[in-house]
């Protein structure tokens, strides 16, 4: 990734941030800006998905089984109904 500049990323993700404004928000807005850097070089489409994976990783929980149970019993936001995203099967393995 020697053609990625990294303070020229910094700068507009500076002039993105507000007043409240969460980590989660900056890792998406570093990853967006690296990715619109792409036209510049394509080595910004590997540093935007390396902030993706990295923000990711960071909101994931760190047990597995927490994981399953929060697939298990999600619940559409929308229209409030249960809407677990994997089986029974796969949940009382």
């Amino acid at each position: 990734m020697n053609f990625v500049d990294p303070a020229q990323v910094t700068q507009k993700v500076i002039s993105g941030v507000y007043l409240g404004v969460t980590t989660v928000e900056l890792d998406n807005l570093a990853a967006e800006t690296a990715a619109y850097m792409t036209t510049k070089h394509p080595d910004y489409a590997i540093l935007a998905a390396r902030i993706a994976i990295s923000n990711l990783h960071k909101e994931t929980k760190k047990v597995f089984s927490q994981v399953i149970e929060d697939l298990y019993r999600y619940v559409n936001p929308k229209t409030g109904l249960a809407a677990s995203m994997i089986s029974d099967e796969t949940y009382t393995a």
